[in-house]
């Protein structure tokens, strides 16, 4: 079941690396950069972002249904954190593996999610209690979220102190 979600994600990934250069794929990026813009391109704006929010709608689904998939069950509280989780997983994606484009992004939030669940599974696998991982899921968060500030101030104290 693993190697089917891992060929399913990398599929997914390669499609919508193609898709976000399309004519549609690229409104729906240029819409979400600037809405102004767009709307003085003769796009519409607004079926462009219901098309990116229908795109990402559908994304959430398939990624909860091979979740219950894989668990073999459904629970009402099994997208509880899924939001921090998804965040988590960005954010460490682009802390690790930077911004470089399009298909640079999708693959460092693939990346960034591979790795947040596998510091979350190591947790598990060290009997941690549930609450202890909760809040390891939250440093782990405030760690990428610092680690681009403590970059940038090293740089400008580097760059002072050269000058």
């Amino acid at each position: 079941m693993l190697l089917l979600t891992l060929v399913i994600v990398v599929l997914l990934t390669a499609a919508l690396g193609v898709f976000f250069f399309t004519r549609p794929g690229m409104a729906i990026r240029a819409t979400g950069d600037n809405e102004e813009m767009v709307r003085a391109s003769s796009i519409n704006a607004d079926l462009a972002r219901t098309a990116g929010v229908m795109l990402a709608n559908s994304l959430v689904a398939l990624s909860g249904a091979l979740l219950c998939q894989q668990q073999r069950y459904a629970d009402l509280n099994c997208g509880s954190s899924m939001l921090v989780m998804g965040l988590a997983s960005v954010i460490i994606g682009q802390v690790l593996f930077g911004d470089r484009g399009i298909v640079g992004g999708l693959i460092s939030a693939v990346g960034g999610s591979l790795v947040y669940r596998v510091v979350i599974q190591a947790a598990y696998k060290v009997n941690m209690p549930s609450y202890t991982v909760k809040l390891l899921s939250t440093l782990i968060v405030v760690c990428a979220l610092a680690v681009p500030l403590i970059k940038r101030k090293l740089a400008s104290t580097g760059k002072g102190a050269a000058a």
